[in-house]
């Protein structure tokens, strides 16, 4: 574990030093909106979520950073070169190994910008009712529980009461997965909470047993919830 820290360290310095495409951009276009920060090399994306194995069946090994899961493209900063077209398995940070090949890999200063596709797209098994830890993935890396209130094929509808933006870009633990979405619209409920509406964009099965069980009090919201009654009447 202390060889697999070390290693996460120096990516991340190196990463810092040496790639300026995840900086926030500080000056704006006049009249525009003034873009939403991906990363600030300042503040560093909390690794025990990004963390990332890359290897293969011949012996090759590398760890990285996540940068970002967009359609299905798994995106990992890298010092080295990964070997394309061939077959490799992944491990994001709490996830299951899962079959991928990567499609490219490109050497930008010292950091290799490596873009990754699984084998296999899941589709996870949500149930309404359950209990979810959502993660902010940008800056200032907000994070809290919250309750699954409506899922679709690729969407997912979660009530909570942590602050998260529209357009961030979120991890998501709920019933044994481990999910990768983006924020598509926040809808205040209550002075108390809000419904994240999050588009899906990547699931894989969670590393070991599920983390988030079941609360009695808000399961039974949920069900009174699909009876007709409002959030709003019983928080």
């Amino acid at each position: 574990m202390g060889t697999t820290n070390t290693l996460v360290t120096e990516i991340i310095t190196t990463i810092e030093r040496d790639d300026s495409e995840i900086s926030i951009e500080s000056v704006p276009t006049q009249g525009a909106k003034e873009p939403r920060a991906r990363y600030n090399p300042r503040v560093q994306r909390p690794t025990q979520y990004t963390r990332v194995k890359i290897a293969n069946p011949a012996g090759f090994g590398v760890f990285g950073l996540l940068k970002s899961v967009s359609r299905g493209v798994i995106q990992v900063l890298t010092t080295i070169h990964v070997p394309i077209r061939c077959p490799i398995q992944i491990t994001i940070a709490g996830c299951r190994p899962a079959s991928a090949e990567a499609f490219y890999s490109l050497q930008r200063s010292s950091v290799c910008h490596v873009g990754v596709v699984v084998s296999t797209r899941r589709k996870p098994t949500l149930l309404v009712g359950e209990l979810a830890v959502i993660q902010d993935l940008e800056p200032p890396f907000d994070g809290g529980r919250g309750i699954v209130v409506d899922v679709g094929n690729s969407a997912i509808s979660i009530f909570c009461k942590t602050e998260i933006e529209s357009g961030a870009w979120v991890r998501i633990e709920s019933n044994g997965w481990i999910l990768f979405g983006v924020v598509r619209e926040v809808e205040p409920t209550n002075m108390l909470g809000r419904r994240l509406q999050i588009h899906l964009e990547a699931a894989f099965p969670a590393d070991g047993e599920a983390t988030v069980l079941r609360s009695n009090p808000l399961q039974q919201i949920c069900e009174r919830r699909n009876e007709g009654m409002q959030i709003e009447g019983d928080i």
